[in-house]
This record gives C-alpha cells, sequence and structure tokens, in this order.
C-alpha cells in the first residue's frame, strides 16, 4: 500500500494480464529505456489510473545511432538537442501518457518525477506533446484524487 492506496506493481505485461480482473488500482513504472512498456503496454479502463514515469524519456547520450544523428544535423548548423532528441522523447512521452489515456472515458494521474518537465527552457515543446490534461504540483491534489478513484 501507498498513502493508504492498494498498489500492484506492473513489472511485466503477463502480469497485467493476470491481474486485470483484481485490482482497481494499477501503478505502472515507465522506466525510460524499457521502450517495451512505453509502447505496447494495455491496461484499459479503471483498471490503470495511475502511470509513474520516473524520468523523461530522452536517448542515451552514448548511444552510436543517436550520437551520429545529431552530429549530422550539427555538421549542417543545426543543434542536434532540439531536432533529434527532443521531438525523439516529446513522442516517446505522449506514448507514455497514452497508457493511462486509452478511451474518452479514461481518468487518472500520470505522474512525472523528473524534474526538468517543470524547469527546463525546452519544457514547453514536452507539455504540448501530451494529450491536454489538468497539470497540478502539488502531491496532496494527485492523492486525493486516487483516493477517491480507489473507492
Amino acid at each position: 500500500r501507498i498513502n493508504g492506496i492498494g498498489v500492484v506493481e506492473i513489472l511485466t505485461g503477463a502480469l497485467v494480464e493476470r491481474q486485470m480482473g483484481k485490482v482497481s488500482v494499477v501503478v505502472v513504472l515507465l522506466e525510460h529505456h524499457r521502450s517495451a512498456f512505453w509502447q505496447g503496454l494495455d491496461v484499459p479502463g479503471p483498471a490503470c489510473v495511475l502511470v509513474v514515469i520516473d524520468r523523461l524519456p530522452f536517448a542515451r547520450p552514448d548511444d552510436p545511432l543517436e550520437q551520429a544523428r545529431r552530429e549530422a544535423v550539427e555538421r549542417s548548423g543545426g543543434d542536434g538537442f532540439r531536432e533529434i532528441d527532443l521531438p525523439a522523447a516529446a513522442l516517446v512521452l505522449a506514448q507514455g501518457t497514452g497508457r493511462l489515456i486509452r478511451s474518452h472515458g479514461d481518468r487518472g494521474v500520470v505522474a512525472v518525477l523528473d524534474r526538468r518537465l517543470a524547469t527546463a527552457g525546452y519544457r514547453s515543446v514536452l507539455l504540448a506533446s501530451m494529450p491536454p490534461l489538468r497539470r497540478v504540483v502539488d502531491p496532496a491534489e494527485a492523492r486525493s484524487f486516487l483516493e477517491v478513484a480507489a473507492g
């Protein structure tokens, strides 16, 4: 239990399938380097009311393919981060948010724990990629919503 709310940690798709009919609150931990969770996890309806994103999904700076892409952009006078890394992270962040919002009636909390979403100069690009969600910074407000959702 976390803050009085029943929680199941989802580690694999198989566990999701086994637990679907048994839980009212699911926490999905989306690690930025585990692309299978970002793109393939499907927990529809009220079974999923909380998605936790621990870090913004930027590619590793030492990834050879991404390095080559950034260098190519920079050789032509562009900004590798703004033209390669930022759009890719925005797309993956939108996909992560989509793990919660699967249909018009879905409700819940997407908790992004990375401070850069609130403080970085490029945050507007990332926020614009996400569905229009109500934004809060007060954990008590999110907790209150989850307590109501948990019944």
